[in-house]
């Protein structure tokens, strides 16, 4: 439940300089164009690596195109629709699965390809769907347990959550291997 803003302590009264600098950038046409055109370019900025940028974007491209081709939606407000939204990512990674890697039908890809499928999903879900934060937990809930059940029925790989357990013995060298390296080293 939201706080009453009328019941907030007084905010205080900003410093003279403050005051000044806030005047000139409200005469200032210019920064307040260059302003605004950043607040509205930052909803698209992806400040992930290139290499993320582009799963991202293929991503976006292969829901897309399933969605259009199976289902038949065509426009970004049907594709990207709060009511459809979960059962369309549930069953695009069902498709991803089968045609996965590289389109090969019958090779099987690591669960670990839904999951960053699902991550770019929500990307751009939170641009593309108005009230995303509504059906959110819920979307989470039931596409992490899709991805579980897909792993499961299809016997996909999860070599990349295998752990390392050491043994003492192990560890110790690795600890006597670290201070051998420190030794003298300043911080």
């Amino acid at each position: 439940m939201a706080s009453n803003p009328n019941t907030a302590p007084p905010a205080g009264k900003p410093s003279s300089r403050m005051l000044e600098g806030l005047r000139r950038i409200a005469q200032d046409q210019d920064q307040l164009a260059a302003i605004a055109a950043r607040a509205d370019a930052s909803e698209w900025f992806d400040r992930h690596s290139p290499g993320t940028r582009k799963a991202r974007a293929l991503t976006r491209k292969n829901f897309e195109a399933c969605i259009k081709q199976v289902f038949g939606k065509e426009t970004v407000e049907e594709i990207w629709n709060q009511e459809t939204f979960i059962d369309y990512t549930k069953q695009f990674l069902d498709v991803m699965n089968i045609l996965s890697p590289g389109g090969k039908v019958g090779k099987k890809p690591k669960a670990g390809v839904l999951w960053a499928h699902m991550a770019s999903l929500k990307w751009w879900a939170v641009r593309f769907i108005g009230n995303f934060g509504a059906i959110y937990p819920t979307w989470q809930s039931k596409v992490t347990s899709h991805i579980h059940l897909v792993a499961r029925t299809h016997d996909l790989e999860k070599g990349f959550h295998a752990k390392n357990n050491l043994t003492d013995t192990e560890l110790l060298l690795f600890y006597r291997q670290l201070i051998t390296l420190h030794q003298g080293v300043d911080d």
